[in-house]
C-alpha cells in the first residue's frame, strides 16, 4: 500500500517537473524512488520518449506575412457572401419546392375519390331544355312600285 502511494507521488512529481521547478526534497524523492522502483523508472523513460517523438513530429508553421492579409480578406468576403440571401437562395427555393411537394402529397393522400358527376352516365340520353326568346317582328311589308 505504501509503495502504491509512493508510485502515485512519483508520477505526479515527474509530470509537475515540466511545469515548475521542484524542490530539493522532491528531486531527492524522485531519484530514490527511481532507483528502487523499476516499473516507475521504465514508465518515466517511456513518457520521455513519447514526448520527444511528439516534439520531433511537430511541424513548424510556414508563416508568409505577404499572403496573410489576402487570406484574411478572402475569409471576410466568404463570410459576407454566406450571410447574403443570394448565397442561400438555392436552398430557399429547394425548401419551397419541397413544401409544395409535401402539400400536394398530403392533398392526394386525403382525397376520398368522391366527385360530383356533371355528365350523365354513359348510355343515357339527357334532356336539354332550351328556351328561345320571343321576338316580336314588326309587320312591315315593303312594296316595290
Amino acid at each position: 500500500m505504501i509503495g502504491e502511494k509512493a508510485c502515485v507521488k512519483f508520477d505526479r512529481l515527474v509530470h509537475e517537473r515540466s511545469d515548475r521547478a521542484l524542490s530539493q526534497k522532491e528531486e531527492l524523492f524522485i531519484n530514490q524512488h527511481r532507483a528502487i522502483c523499476t516499473a516507475c523508472a521504465q514508465e518515466e523513460e517511456l513518457s520521455f520518449m513519447a514526448f520527444d517523438m511528439l516534439r520531433e513530429a511537430v511541424l513548424e508553421a510556414d508563416v508568409d506575412s505577404g499572403h496573410f492579409d489576402l487570406r484574411v480578406v478572402r475569409l471576410a468576403k466568404v463570410q459576407q457572401a454566406k450571410e447574403s440571401v443570394r448565397y442561400w437562395s438555392p436552398a430557399l427555393i429547394g425548401g419551397a419546392v419541397a413544401c409544395l411537394a409535401v402539400f400536394a402529397s398530403l392533398k392526394l393522400a386525403s382525397f376520398d375519390g368522391s366527385v360530383k358527376k356533371t355528365h350523365p352516365p354513359v348510355g343515357q340520353a339527357r334532356r336539354v331544355i332550351t328556351s328561345f326568346p320571343d321576338l316580336e317582328l314588326p309587320n312591315v311589308i315593303h312594296r316595290n312600285p
